[in-house]
């Protein structure tokens, strides 16, 4: 009870010493482990409080937090390592896990099973384009040990406000040393928007940038579930033969869905498809399509530039647009209609990788058979 009661005080003392909820949280994490006192670190941060006017606003967002970090490690620990306290961290329950994308959160479900409790940022039919977290998820964020990044563009920002370990979570990146194929640098609306290149991970708000869609190609899929057994063996060192297994597992499942893809899509090889969103461009690649854009590097075409797309359709005997049920449908149904063609919804979203990856392979072969 004299415990619940001195926690109960120092959250309120935390909040009105103007802590971030994030950091709150994660202090009320470090406790759980047995490696903070609320009250004790309560106490010294109000009195940090009084100097507030003193301090310059930066300074004292940086040195709150960190006055977490320290007094975690301040603690007498009982392990002799790193991987020893995130073990005994743990004792509890599993690795908590972030991740961007739904499709992500089934990868690391699968490598990491019932070791492994993920959350995932955005919500299903929410475009990550626009995502913006509330305060509920940086809190979430906080409080997880593992921060698994697609280095989507909102990401980027997203992880230079978390603190680091042990105040925040570990980061790491599934696509580095991954070979990325770039965004163009400049192209029309409808027209071929095939570049690839090796390159290091990158938001693509900017043309020219890396392509973020990364998960919607097995073949890299099945590397970054490598990925992640190996951030999954940091923070629990004695399950990594697990983790290993399991990922080897997830690339066999991967290596079936890309030989069915490669079988079903053989036949459209060199053909093109019409899509709103570039999201396939690696899917493209991957099994010699072409994938030609409507969006021009990320905002609606204009008038002429939807003209284009029209000639650009026709000629191409396109007979089906595409359109990601994360974006408006208006200008495919204009294109659509305008060719008569038929509209497709696709989800690169759809947290079944597997069955989606058949269903997406599916649709694109039904759409670039050959007329008989």
């Amino acid at each position: 009870m004299r415990d619940e009661l001195d926690e109960s005080r120092g959250r309120d003392m935390l909040k009105r010493a103007g802590v971030s909820p994030p950091t709150v949280a994660r202090a009320h994490t470090l406790r759980k482990k047995g490696r903070l006192s609320l009250m004790s670190l309560a106490s010294l941060i109000s009195e940090t409080s009084r100097a507030r006017r003193c301090l310059p606003g930066r300074a004292l967002a940086v040195l709150l937090p960190a006055m977490v970090a320290l007094a975690a490690c301040g603690e007498p620990e009982t392990v002799s390592s790193a991987g020893d306290r995130e073990s005994a961290g743990r004792a509890a329950g599993p690795i908590r896990v972030q991740v961007a994308i739904a499709p992500i959160a089934t990868l690391v479900e699968r490598v990491g099973g019932e070791l492994v409790e993920v959350g995932v940022l955005t919500d299903a039919g929410q475009n990550p384009e626009q995502f913006q977290p509330t305060a509920r998820q940086i809190t979430e964020l906080s409080a997880a040990d593992l921060y698994l990044t697609l280095e989507l563009p909102f990401e980027r920002n997203l992880t230079e406000r978390l603190a680091p370990p042990p105040a925040g979570p570990r980061i790491v990146s599934l696509v580095e040393g991954l070979a990325l194929r770039t965004m163009p640098g400049h192209f029309h609306a409808g027209e071929d928007d095939a570049t690839t290149a090796p390159t290091g991970a990158a938001a693509h708000e900017h043309a020219g940038a890396a392509d973020p869609h990364v998960w919607l190609d097995p073949v890299l899929t099945a590397q970054m579930a490598q990925r992640a057994a190996e951030a999954l063996s940091l923070a629990a060192p004695d399950r990594a033969e697990t983790f290993s297994q399991n990922a080897a597992a997830a690339r066999a499942e991967l290596e079936r869905v890309d030989a069915e893809l490669r079988e079903l899509l053989g036949r459209a090889r060199g053909r093109a498809f019409m899509i709103y969103h570039p999201a396939l461009g690696y899917l493209a690649d991957r099994y010699g399509l072409r994938q030609l854009p409507i969006e021009v590097q990320g905002k609606e075409p204009a008038a002429r530039e939807l003209s284009r797309t029209i000639e650009r359709a026709r000629a191409e005997s396109i007979r089906t647009i595409f359109i990601e049920r994360q974006f408006d449908k208006r200008n495919a149904m204009a294109i659509a209609q305008a060719i008569g063609a038929a509209v497709e919804e696709i989800d690169p979203l759809a947290p079944d990788y597997l069955e989606n990856m058949r269903r997406i392979g599916q649709a694109l072969a039904a759409a670039l058979k050959p007329v008989e």
